[in-house]
């Protein structure tokens, strides 16, 4: 048995409790949320302890129920997935690594590739018809995973996760589990458990359990905010916003995630209408306009927020970058030509109409190009 006195030195916890892993004994440890108990998922010997000690922790759960597989990376965790919705790679790019825990649904042969390419059981981290996966951002969790294929979940103090070393100290030696090493820091920061989101097959996600991530803030991370820019926002980037809200709409279905077009002015006064005529120039497209927009003046919050931003000239090109330096690689023009998009103010209706059309091509090559981007993999994560 473990002396659960010791505090040795985070580096010589970290080695001691590797080695532990390789050994096929369990661990204790502290993620972002609460201190868990880990096993090598594709050692028989450790599964079975990790089960023995849930008896001993809480006789009253499934003790043969799946624990998380704790991925070292979300690199490592997708390619070990493989192909998924759009939106469950997002899911995994954008709330991971973090404290969420992802339910991600499974046909039995890429479950069975799964299980192949992890080394691990039928139902150490599945329940035949989803995995269970983690990336903790502790970069202890990171190495003790480079071990291998490592399995965990909450340890539980009195039937409620251990939030410090002591309630950690205490669960073990109550219970009886025998650990093979403990690490005590850094403490978890959060001190509750991780939010359970489903990813399921046909798409989307589903929160399934409310935790140390609240539900908004997963579905503004899971959004797509597409911002546009351009001087006064009453014309050009207001007639953008609501042509892209239209074509986003159409596709929100397949994609399983929000697409947020924005709009503002690099030089706005805050609060003026659109023009009439880019109003009704949208509305010859058959496209309702988004609300009772008025202008606003652009931040950096909201350019530093956006995936995308997409300026009408190479002026505001260079407005936006100097307003946010940061965002050099996701700002453009909205013409991927380079050309830079007149302001037709002060011009007949004529010229608004030609440019609603004209918009609408560019703007819908411009998400097809996100969308693209999402399925290789290399979208902006802001």
């Amino acid at each position: 048995m473990l002396n659960l006195s010791s505090q040795p030195a985070p580096s010589d916890a970290l080695t001691r409790a590797t080695r532990a892993l390789a050994a096929e004994q369990l661990v204790v440890a502290p993620t972002e949320t609460v201190f868990g108990l880990f096993a090598l998922g594709s050692s028989p010997a450790a599964i079975e302890r990790l089960r023995a000690a849930r008896r001993l922790l809480a006789p009253s759960a499934d003790s043969a129920a799946p624990s998380a597989w704790h991925a070292p990376t979300v690199a490592a965790a997708i390619a070990a997935i493989g192909a998924m919705p759009p939106a469950g790679e997002r899911a995994l790019r954008r709330l991971a690594p973090g404290p969420v825990t992802l339910v991600v649904e499974r046909n039995a042969p890429e479950m069975a590739a799964l299980r192949e390419r992890l080394r691990v059981a039928p139902g150490v981290i599945d329940d035949g018809r989803a995995v269970m996966v983690r990336v903790s951002d502790a970069e202890h969790i990171a190495q003790l995973a480079a071990v291998g294929a490592m399995v965990g979940e909450g340890l539980l103090s009195a039937s409620e996760p251990a939030r410090n070393i002591d309630q950690a100290r205490r669960a073990i030696t109550q219970s009886g589990v025998e650990v093979g090493a403990v690490i005590e820091e850094p403490p978890p920061r959060i001190g509750r458990g991780s939010t359970l989101v489903r990813l399921p097959s046909a798409g989307g996600y589903v929160i399934e359990r409310q935790g140390a991530m609240d539900g908004a803030y997963i579905h503004r991370r899971m959004e797509r905010v597409v911002l546009f820019l351009c001087s006064g926002n009453t014309c050009r980037s207001p007639m953008a916003q609501a042509i892209a809200t239209d074509l986003a709409s159409r596709r929100a279905a397949g994609d399983g995630y929000a697409t947020v077009a924005q709009s503002a002015g690099l030089s706005a006064m805050d609060g003026q209408p659109p023009t009439r005529e880019g109003v009704d120039a949208v509305a010859q497209l058959g496209i309702a306009w988004p609300g009772a927009t008025r202008s606003k003046h652009a931040t950096r919050d909201m350019i530093a927020r956006a995936e995308a931003v997409y300026v009408m000239t190479g002026t505001h090109l260079r407005q936006a970058l100097s307003l946010d330096p940061l965002a050099r690689g996701k700002v453009h023009l909205l013409d991927p030509s380079g050309a830079d998009i007149a302001d037709p103010i002060g011009g007949p209706r004529s010229e608004y109409d030609a440019l609603a059309r004209q918009m609408k091509v560019l703007i819908g090559q411009r998400l097809d190009e996100l969308d693209a981007a999402e399925r290789r993999g290399d979208g902006a994560d802001t």
